[in-house]
This record gives structure tokens, sequence and C-alpha cells, in this order.
């Protein structure tokens, strides 16, 4: 049966560039990071750093297929926002277990002291936050690259 080629919906424009700017965001803040490397000798922090650059990439190399799947409309581009979601869902799950050291920070006379568990807090919120986003757009990218055939009607046969 042949497959009936859908134009390209207004939101799934949106969603190309959002995961574009995604990626050049997530590119300009690593070169920030290698600009303004703290040189930590500490083993754990470096494997920490590495398993989240890794991540990180990983995460911006989905990214960059969505957009290009998506661009095409392809059934991949479900593929991949589904394996970008569960990799967020992992990195909740390890946030949530293993949550980050925070160094004791100085404060100014006068300042108020931002606790831990405030910023804890808040990067599990917006940790949740992009979660549900990444969700919404594999739904919708499962939706809008699901595969429609044309079906033709059945013939009668000719009545006499």
């Amino acid at each position: 049966m042949p497959e009936i080629t859908r134009p390209r919906p207004a939101l799934a424009i949106v969603i190309c560039i959002y995961e574009a700017l995604i990626v050049v965001i997530g590119l300009f803040g690593f070169a920030a990071r290698l600009a303004f490397h703290s040189s930590s000798s500490s083993a754990a922090s470096t494997a920490t750093s590495a398993l989240a650059t890794a991540l990180s990439v990983l995460g911006w190399l989905l990214a960059l297929g969505i957009v290009v799947t998506l661009w095409q409309m392809s059934r991949n581009a479900f593929y991949l926002a589904a394996a970008r979601f569960a990799l967020d869902l992992l990195g909740l799950v390890y946030l949530l277990v293993h949550p980050i050291p925070i160094p004791a920070m100085s404060r100014a006379a006068g300042q108020p002291q931002i606790s831990a568990h405030a910023i804890m807090g808040a990067a599990i919120i917006f940790d949740v936050v992009f979660l549900i986003i990444n969700g919404g757009i594999a739904l919708y990218t499962h939706y809008v690259t699901k595969p429609v055939y044309l079906v033709e009607p059945p013939t009668l046969p000719p009545t006499y």
C-alpha cells in the first residue's frame, strides 16, 4: 500500500528549532566550561565530570538527530525522542539517588544564606520540567510521524 506523505506541521518546526537551540546552547556552555575550567585534582570529580560530559554529548547528538529526522518527517524522530526521554529519565533517577555535592558557599555580610537543599530542589524541579517537555515531544513525534497508508475502498462487483 502506498504511504501518504503529510505536510510538516507548524509545531514540528517549533520542535526542530527548540532541539537545534538545545545543541547550540549546550555547545556554548561546554566551551564556557572548558574556558573557565577550575583545576580540580579530585579523581571522583574528574570521573563525574567525564560522565556528565559524555551524557551531555549523547543528548546533543540525539537532539541533532531529532532535528534532522523530524524535519524529514521520518519515523526515526520518534525513536530518537524516546531515547532522549529515557536518557533524561535516567538522569533524574541518578540525581535523586546520588545528590550533587554542593560546596560551602561564602556569603557577603547581610546576605541570606542559600541552602544546599534549595539548590538541590531547584535542580530536581528543573530536571522534571525538561523531562515533561521531552516526554511531550516524544509523544508528539509518535503521533506526527505515524505512517498513514492509503486504503482503497473495496470494489463491489457490478450488478446486472
